[in-house]
């Protein structure tokens, strides 16, 4: 058996923070108006926590409510419906559009226009929001350009 003078080498070891990071629990007090002109619950961020890459929040249609017509610049955004039922509008002129009832995961690419509105006159629709982006609603800005007002007319409600 050859014998090797050089020394042996070591495992290489993942890259590790200096110290452990620790779980942080965020129990919000209040609901807010968002960018987005909708009530929102902020959760995960980086004014709540020591995130850098992720927020969570939970936003909410008022009955017969809509968002602004707004987008997230740089960051993706996944939603999914807790409660009620939501017509999305999207693209450049709000010309593509897609219901998302209870149940439904939807993914929003980033910088992609697009304004909501809630199917039901009587009930609130809650949604879980994930997004790229631990500033959460720093990044949110709106586009009224995109909006031409005929989404409100193309609305398909419940009731």
């Amino acid at each position: 058996m050859p014998h090797s003078d050089s020394p042996r080498r070591q495992p290489t070891q993942p890259n590790r923070p200096e110290r452990p990071a620790s779980m942080q629990f965020v129990r919000p007090v209040r609901e807010e108006t968002a960018k987005q002109e909708i009530p929102t619950v902020l959760g995960i961020n980086s004014e709540t926590t020591s995130a850098r890459g992720i927020s969570m929040s939970l936003t909410m249609f008022e009955p017969g409510g809509h968002s602004n017509c707004h987008m997230h610049v740089g960051s993706e955004s996944a939603l999914y419906v807790l409660h009620g039922s939501a017509h999305f509008f999207f693209g450049d002129r709000l010309e593509q559009d897609q219901i998302a009832n209870q149940g439904d995961f939807v993914y929003v690419p980033p910088s992609c226009p697009h304004k909501g509105y809630n199917r039901s006159r009587t009930d609130r629709a809650v949604f879980v929001v994930a997004r790229t982006d631990a500033l959460e609603q720093e990044r949110v800005i709106e586009a009224p350009g995109a909006d031409d007002g005929s989404a409100a007319m193309r609305v398909v409600y419940m009731n």
